[in-house]
């Protein structure tokens, strides 16, 4: 722990013990160390221990902070002796012991707009004001937006901002669901302290802020009257069809498209893990809230390795990999014949996006469902048998689906 003098600046300490130093030097070798500690406040002893220790070397002691009175306020310092001379006691140090968690926080507007009242659409940036309270003070905030918060004991397992001498912290966040959004936050105090949190997504110490949205909006056209949703093939929702792609790191970037054959410079979407994998989206086939089977927003299938994964697009461009969802192979085996994904949208004239897969030399669709989802079993993520569409002459073609060819409201597969 650091000597500082000045109340105003004395560290807090948490529920961790004290770990008391001081560098002392004598020129005979060997000197001892003696450290003191009391009750700021009422002036009672709490440690008066000896430390040996090699000169020119620090002296340490660890001060158990049991028995300490929480919100409490310590001195300690230090003199050295070698058996003859004694220096006498340095100056005074001090800190604080603050054991009491800080306040739930709480979540607010700061932008003009209701945070519980459909006032604005997803894909809006919203400006929070997160508050909290503690007797010595907080060092900030962590928080997660539509993504489980982890439960730690120390540290931050979501997004970090700090607070301000005020207890607050002003963040943006980008809702993307709707009907609401889930923003958890908790507060971290100076000692270390975390406020209340359980995990859970309701109940007293959830800490889980409900954040609504109205309706979301789709950029669309004339030639698409009866579209819903985002167009085909767009990620981000601005109307323009978007590519994505495994880099040599292994990270999934995006390039979005700017409707004239050209794309922005990459962003990355995926951290490393994405290699060798087989990425295709056209298609709704998912949803990023509970209880509902689609959302709008185009998702991902993904063969990675010799399995297949839905990860439901958060209508921004990133795949929502703790909410990926392993498809099963009809069959007793796994994906290891597929060498080429293509989600093609409704291709079989029937309600719902369908994927086609080139397994081997054959061609097959796995048909979509009015729900959105890819048919599967009942009560399982094992798909249909699906309709080998060609049972050879494929292994050597790459598959397009560029959508609708021949007038006709389905969209059209190619082969080159």
């Amino acid at each position: 722990m650091p000597c500082i003098s000045d109340p105003a600046s004395w560290p807090t300490v948490g529920n961790n013990n004290v770990e008391l130093t001081a560098k002392v030097s004598d020129p005979d070798g060997y000197v001892s160390a003696k450290f003191e500690a009391w009750d700021h406040d009422s002036g009672q002893s709490v440690l008066s221990t000896w430390a040996d220790t090699a000169s020119g070397t620090w002296a340490h002691t660890t001060l158990s902070t049991a028995g300490l009175r929480d919100g409490g306020r310590y001195k300690w310092h230090v003199e050295a002796e070698d058996g003859v001379a004694v220096t006498g006691f340095g100056r005074d140090c001090g800190f604080n012991l603050d054991r009491t968690a800080p306040t739930k926080p709480t979540v607010t507007s700061a932008d003009g707009h209701s945070i519980d009242v459909a006032d604005l659409p997803p894909r809006v940036e919203r400006k929070v004001r997160f508050q909290s309270s503690d007797a010595f003070g907080l060092t900030g905030f962590c928080y997660s937006l539509n993504k489980r918060l982890p439960v730690v004991n120390s540290g931050c397992g979501g997004t970090w901002v700090p607070a301000g001498p005020d207890g607050t912290a002003t963040v943006t966040i980008l809702p993307t669901l709707w009907p609401t959004n889930r923003l958890t936050v908790q507060a971290t105090d100076k000692g270390g302290n975390l406020s209340p949190y359980d995990g859970s997504d309701g109940g007293a110490n959830s800490s889980t802020t409900l954040i609504t949205t109205a309706p979301n909006n789709y950029v669309h056209d004339a030639t698409d009257p009866g579209l819903t949703g985002d167009r085909p093939g767009d990620l981000t929702g601005d109307g323009q069809p978007d590519l994505i792609a495994a880099d040599t790191a292994g990270e999934l970037q995006l390039y979005t498209g700017r409707g004239d054959g050209t794309y922005d410079a990459a962003r990355m979407v995926g951290k490393p893990g994405w290699s060798a994998a087989l990425v295709t989206h056209r298609g709704d086939f998912a949803s990023q809230t509970p209880g509902q089977t689609r959302d709008d927003y185009e998702d991902y299938l993904v063969k990675l390795g010799s399995r297949l994964y839905l990860y439901p697009g958060n209508g921004m461009g990133t795949p929502q990999e703790d909410l990926r969802t392993e498809l099963l192979h009809p069959s007793a085996g796994d994906w290891t014949a597929a060498t080429q994904l293509v989600a093609t949208g409704n291709i079989d004239g029937v309600l719902g996006d369908d994927l086609i897969v080139k397994e081997g030399d054959k061609l097959v669709l796995y048909s979509g469902t009015a729900a959105r989802p890819l048919a599967t079993e009942t009560g399982t993520n094992k798909l249909k048998p699906g309709t080998v569409v060609s049972a050879s002459g494929w292994s050597n073609y790459e598959l397009l689906a560029p959508g609708d060819r021949a007038g006709f409201p389905v969209g059209d597969p190619m082969r080159f």
